[in-house]
């Protein structure tokens, strides 16, 4: 402990500033995230296509079934071949092509499903839905509140979203994504007028604006780097200028919770996930509705996208033997009043559903959270 002390105290002293925070608060965030850090590469059993599997676990004999019938780039391939290509013909082709594969892999799923339950309850979990909300530190009441009032986002939210004659008739066809962003007019926006725009409604940043870089990967995420102060933001590599923006203005209000944390003596480590997706979705909302109010409307269906996987894998955890494929299919509707599926399998192929079930329940409960406070509260 002396020696990680040592070394945030001289590290501090070769920052350049403006520096985001004091030097005893540097000093205690230096050790809880190397702390952390350290147990988190000791405690955490990776499992992934291929591995040993030397601990013989229900959830590692799972995922080596799932993925010894279809890898990780065979899933993503299918997904694209299936949810992308033209003419829409094709893609009705390759999903009639791999029925029986799809019946295979539905098997190998519950057991999936099952085994993460049985995961989270030797934990003392009472599924794997518990264990994540707990995880993330997202409040009960939230949880309770998503579960409850989902439906009137939903509809209000469905009334907002972008009209158009020109969406093709299998827009909200089991083989496509509908995404509006990509079909309705956008602004033409460089980076830096973002950082702007958005300084104007956070000053905070002005001040660190410059200690931000960007890069291009496999996912959108802020990091922050305690050896030079800085953050890096990085946008997905494989999606368009359109959504790269959206996103962009996300990940700079997970910035400035950052800064604002900091500010205020407060670790971000410590305060768990759902706080801080809170803070980055009403920053994103906000600028949003003020500055770019029609790519919202757009937003909205990206958002309703997500609540679509999200109820899925809430259902599929509290029952996991239910018809996967027809749920899948009646949530879809639910959340987007005008589609009429009736089976839909393709959850099989996306890889978040797949290995990180989940993963965006904090996120998501954001967005409904900010959208109720904003617009069902303001109906009434």
């Amino acid at each position: 402990m002396k020696n990680i002390v040592t070394e945030a105290k001289k590290n501090y002293l070769k920052l350049s500033k403006p520096r985001s925070c004091n030097l005893s608060f540097y000093v205690n965030y230096w050790v809880k995230e190397t702390n952390l850090r350290n147990y988190v590469s000791k405690k955490i059993q990776k499992i992934s296509p291929g591995s040993d599997f030397k601990n013989n676990n229900d959830l590692s004999s799972a995922v080596k079934e799932y993925f010894s019938i279809l890898s990780i780039d065979e899933m993503n391939y299918l997904h694209r071949e299936i949810m992308s290509v033209f003419p829409y013909s094709k893609r009705v082709q390759t999903a009639e092509k791999n029925k029986s594969l799809f019946h295979r892999l539905e098997k190998s799923f519950i057991k999936l499903t099952l085994a993460r339950n049985k995961l989270a309850i030797d934990q003392g979990y009472s599924n794997y839905v518990d264990l994540i909300v707990n995880h993330d530190k997202l409040p009960k009441n939230s949880y309770q509140k998503f579960i409850k009032k989902i439906d009137l986002v939903i509809s209000l939210i469905n009334n907002k979203l972008p009209k158009s004659a020109n969406f093709p008739n299998w827009f909200y066809s089991s083989l496509n994504i509908p995404c509006f962003i990509c079909q309705m007019p956008f602004p033409d926006l460089k980076r830096q007028e973002i950082i702007k725009l958005t300084e104007e409604k956070y000053s905070i940043l002005k001040k660190f604006k410059n200690k931000i870089s960007i890069f291009f990967g496999d996912n959108a995420q802020t990091t922050y780097h305690k050896e030079t102060n800085t953050f890096k933001i990085m946008l997905l590599k494989d999606t368009n200028k359109r959504h790269r923006i959206i996103d962009f203005i996300h990940e700079l209000g997970h910035i400035i919770y950052w800064l604002e944390s900091f500010k205020n003596n407060k670790n971000p480590l410590e305060l768990g996930r759902y706080k801080a997706e809170k803070f980055a979705v009403e920053v994103e909302v906000k600028i949003l509705e003020e500055i770019f109010p029609s790519v919202l409307e757009s937003k909205f269906g990206d958002i309703l996208l997500m609540f679509w996987r999200i109820l899925f894998e809430i259902h599929i955890y509290e029952n996991p033997k239910k018809s996967s494929p027809k749920l899948y299919s009646q949530l879809f509707n639910r959340c987007f009043l005008e589609a009429h599926q009736t089976n839909n399998w393709l959850y099989l192929v996306d890889e978040r559903i797949v290995s990180k079930p989940l993963s965006s329940l904090s996120q998501t409960i954001a967005y409904f959270e900010a959208l109720f406070n904003n617009y069902v509260k303001n109906s009434k």
